[in-house]
């Protein structure tokens, strides 16, 4: 999956609205399940339904609880590293030494 920051359409000539969503990326390293206290794999976290990849929700396993996305990688029960691309739209692939996302 690639996603594409937009922070830097201005500066690339390619804004045409004032009023642009800015789109953040993030390479996801480990989904922590509250309930084990374990952490597991981007794969594993959608594979038991601790995230779900259709709204963006991740559930709390000991609260039942769900929340947006943002919110998880902020009380860090998503590991992530943000990715910042520095050439105007440039990136199309994320590749790290685990392979290509």
């Amino acid at each position: 999956m690639v996603t594409l920051a937009t922070e830097n359409l201005d500066a690339c000539g390619l804004s045409n609205s004032e009023e642009e969503a800015v789109t953040k990326t993030y390479a996801v390293h480990a989904v922590v399940d509250v309930k084990t206290k374990k952490r597991l794999s981007f794969r594993e976290a959608i594979d038991q339904n601790i995230f779900e990849p259709d709204d963006g929700s991740y559930l709390n396993t000991a609260t039942g609880e769900k929340l947006y996305v943002g919110d998880a990688i902020r009380k860090g029960l998503i590991k992530v590293t943000f990715i910042a691309f520095t050439h105007c739209l440039s990136a199309s692939l994320y590749v790290s030494k685990r392979g290509a996302y």
